[in-house]
């Protein structure tokens, strides 16, 4: 076909709006927000100060000698162990000039909301989860198949055992078999909280169990899978010892730590 030279093409006059843009954003990829849900919650009331206190009585010793008649017990004394957390600020904003305000988009400022909400569910979460496992005790895996310091059933087995020996509450309640297809019953179980990295090393552990093989209406939000007595939890927020192998698995039973905030000022 001949060419018609006196034809008007886009090189000699562009468009004056050639770039439509997609008002539906992508998706922003975040992690999975888990540490501050198990926490016992908690709130200070305005104008009273920036430290709150929690208070745990200790449990009196058997009562084994018998009374005598007629003579009242000797009285006993309770000891208690008081909890303090002072409270402190966290923030971020964003800021846009008032040009950009008046002839921007408008939906660029209700999804700036939205990046900010979600900074700050993220913060809330990692304070949580760096006062949680930093006064947690340690144990040093030492039992694992192949890698020593793999997590690993024997040492899993331990921890659980010292947590009983405490008499630490477990949190998630049993889970029955139910009709469905091989699924199967879950113990009642404390919580586990491993980074996403240890996914294929949990799935190794002896005993494992994929939460698709229990009952899939009791299953938690962001929840992997079973290891005998404890719930795994996955998320990228999760401790790491260092940036390619070393990783920090947070086990633990109820009321282990606590969240609290300012009456109506947490999302101020």
């Amino acid at each position: 076909m001949a060419t018609n030279n006196n034809m008007h093409t886009t090189t000699r006059i562009n468009h004056p709006i050639n770039i439509y843009y997609q008002s539906k954003v992508l998706l922003r990829v975040i992690d999975a927000f888990v540490y501050v849900r198990f926490g016992k919650k908690d709130s200070l009331p305005r104008h009273s100060g920036d430290v709150s206190k929690w208070r745990r009585w200790s449990n009196p010793a058997a009562q084994t000698a018998p009374l005598i008649e007629g003579i009242d017990p000797a009285p006993i004394l309770l000891s208690k162990t008081d909890i303090q957390v002072r409270l402190k600020e966290y923030g971020a904003y964003i800021v846009t000039s008032s040009w950009m305000t008046f002839t921007g988009i408008t939906d660029d400022e209700s999804q700036m909301s939205d990046i900010l909400l979600d900074n700050m569910r993220l913060t809330i979460d990692t304070l949580t989860r760096d006062v949680a496992s930093g006064t947690a005790s340690q144990t040093t895996a030492s039992n694992g198949d192949g890698t020593v310091t793999f997590i690993n059933k024997t040492d899993l087995d331990t921890i659980v055992t010292n947590l009983l020996v405490q008499n630490t509450r477990m949190i998630e309640p049993q889970i029955s078999a139910s009709t469905k297809i091989s699924t199967s019953p879950i113990r009642k179980s404390f919580i586990g909280i491993c980074h996403t990295g240890q996914r294929t090393r949990l799935e190794n552990v002896s005993g494992f169990k994929h939460v698709s093989t229990y009952a899939q209406d009791k299953a938690m939000p962001d929840e992997f899978g079973a290891t005998d007595d404890i719930r795994w939890l996955l998320t990228t927020n999760a401790t790491r010892t260092n940036a390619t192998t070393g990783y920090q698995n947070l086990i633990f039973g109820e009321e282990f730590y606590g969240c609290t905030k300012i009456d109506g000022t947490s999302a101020s």
